[in-house]
């Protein structure tokens, strides 16, 4: 299955790294270049430069801002592309015995027949990796911003320290992206596809529908239960947090339709 340009993750870095240059290049235009703003339009943009680069308050403006941007374009792309949940048709013998390959299809899926395969993400548990990439951000703007007054203070730290941060902020932005596109659970034609947060590849664990006797959703939706035997004496728990909110309450209809047979 080829990726789309949407679902390419590097383009989805280089979108990230060009906000975040965007961003770099107007903050620097700005501490550089008020002084050269005359009139009572000068000494506004100086005191909002003051306010703003005072202790705490950066780091506050910096953070509030990535967060507003991480909104922005996660609203952005799920009104693009609809929601991460998509399904594959499964494959199907035409006229002549043959078997068709399966088809994609980009929109969102209904609990509707059981041949359909339903893709959930880690979408819910990207957002804390999100906020981390904004704080390293405002880290680095920080050190950066402040090494301006180091012929004041030259106790400042150096400007090339804020690569640190924002090598921390680049990796968690990636990693953010990873688990925003890849699977954490599919339901297959034949069971549940369980991927790790680590080496999802290589361990990836498949629970047959067969093996299922029952399963159940507690009330907050942070776990599914999946019984073995009408005992319960045997199953397996798997964490709802990865998923995001409004998705747990479809991904619990499905697995317990699929269980009763699809009805």
């Amino acid at each position: 299955m080829k990726q789309t340009d949407e679902e390419n993750p590097r383009r989805q870095v280089m979108v990230a790294a060009c906000i975040l240059l965007l961003i770099a290049v107007l903050v620097s235009t700005v501490l550089l270049g008020w002084r050269s703003v005359p009139g009572v339009l000068g000494e506004w943009i100086g005191l909002m430069v003051g306010v703003v680069t005072s202790p705490f308050i950066l780091e506050t403006f910096f953070a509030c801002l990535g967060l507003m941007l991480v909104l922005l374009v996660n609203h952005w792309r799920m009104k693009r592309s609809s929601d991460e949940l998509v399904y594959l048709e499964s494959e199907e013998p035409d006229e002549s015995g043959t078997t068709a390959s399966p088809a994609v299809s980009p929109k969102k899926a209904r609990v509707k027949a059981p041949d359909k395969e339903l893709r959930f993400t880690r979408s819910g548990q990207a957002v804390l990796f999100w906020l981390m990439a904004s704080v390293f951000t405002a880290v680095a703007f920080t050190i950066a911003a402040t090494a301006i007054y180091r012929d004041i203070n030259p106790e400042l730290p150096h400007p090339l320290w804020a690569l640190v941060p924002m090598a921390m902020a680049a990796g968690a932005a990636r990693l953010a992206v990873k688990l925003t596109r890849h699977a954490y659970l599919i339901l297959t034609p034949l069971g549940i596809e369980i991927f790790p947060f680590f080496r999802p590849a290589e361990g990836m664990h498949m629970v047959m529908w067969q093996e299922i006797h029952s399963a159940e959703v507690n009330e907050k939706k942070t776990l599914l239960t999946l019984h073995y035997n009408a005992d319960k004496t045997s199953g397996i728990h798997l964490s709802l947090r990865p998923v995001r909110y409004d998705l747990r309450e479809l991904l619990g209809k499905a697995v317990m339709a699929r269980v009763r047979g699809g009805d």
